[in-house]
């Protein structure tokens, strides 16, 4: 129970954290403060929901070996192409000499 105690702090936490990145993107005074923040949250919630789907997939095919197995297949291909993303970017962008202060 400890356990599951202190996951459940680690994972408020992290929710805390994020809620506060989220009022200090917004700023004050903000005119559409309701809606950025309604955005921001559902983006924050769109990595849970479709890994439910995902790992509810996987389980249904092969049980708890398949929850397991279509989520690390998940995270390899989100992994590779976030790698091809920043290869590709890193491409496009000339490097530029650093500029010699005297």
């Amino acid at each position: 129970m400890t356990i599951g105690n202190l996951g459940g702090g680690g994972v408020m936490a992290v929710a805390t954290g994020e809620l506060v990145r989220n009022h200090e993107t917004i700023g004050r005074a903000n005119p559409l403060a309701a809606t950025t923040y309604c955005l921001m949250v559902s983006a924050f919630n769109i990595p849970i929901t479709y890994m439910l789907f995902v790992d509810g997939s996987g389980y249904a095919r092969a049980g708890v070996a398949g929850a397991y197995g279509a989520d690390a297949a998940f995270s390899l291909i989100a992994s590779l192409l976030l790698g091809a993303l920043l290869i590709w970017i890193a491409r496009r962008r000339p490097l530029r000499p650093l500029a010699i202060v005297t």
